[in-house]
């Protein structure tokens, strides 16, 4: 296993798909990953390192099985989406400035914030990226995309909140 364990994802109970983000080192400076570690569950143990980019650190599983990992995203790491192959283990990217990302069946929405713009994208199964939303100065500071597994509706919270929390 790498450095900073986060999320994971397990594939036909045979494999399990862990994030390797970023760790302290001795004298307190970050030290970024870049791999998924890819584990046999029946041995639990690990079989190879995947090579996705610097600081993975979110993933979800489509509906096809494929693994979306969402990856950099601070001040010192680009940020964008590969898919891993759970099968073959390969991976390939699909966009880049990615501020964050949620799936629903084989779709992938994403979003791009960029000051005072946020941007919402829908990624169809073999197709392009299509704009959906754009909230201009609507959205202070975007904290999280989900996605209504019943009806598809997006919802896109403000991370903007007041002494109180509210």
């Amino acid at each position: 296993m790498g450095m900073g364990i986060s999320y994971r994802s397990i594939e036909n109970r045979q494999k399990l798909f862990v994030c390797n983000s970023w760790e302290y080192d001795a004298t307190g400076n970050i030290v970024y990953d870049s791999t998924v570690a890819v584990i046999d569950i029946a041995s639990f143990t690990l079989t190879r390192n995947l090579t996705v980019a610097q600081n993975p650190q979110q993933m979800a599983v489509l509906q096809d099985g494929s693994i979306v990992v969402h990856y950099g995203n601070d001040y010192n790491n680009p940020s964008g989406l590969a898919k891993i192959n759970p099968v073959t283990e390969s991976v390939t990217p699909i966009a880049d400035s990615v501020s964050g990302f949620a799936v629903r069946d084989n779709d992938i929405y994403i979003y791009h914030y960029n000051y005072p713009n946020t941007n919402v994208y829908a990624i169809r199964a073999g197709s392009t990226a299509k704009c959906l939303v754009f909230a201009n100065n609507v959205i202070g500071y975007p904290y999280r995309l989900s996605i209504n597994p019943s009806n598809g509706d997006i919802y896109l919270t403000d991370g903007v909140y007041g002494a109180t929390g509210d």
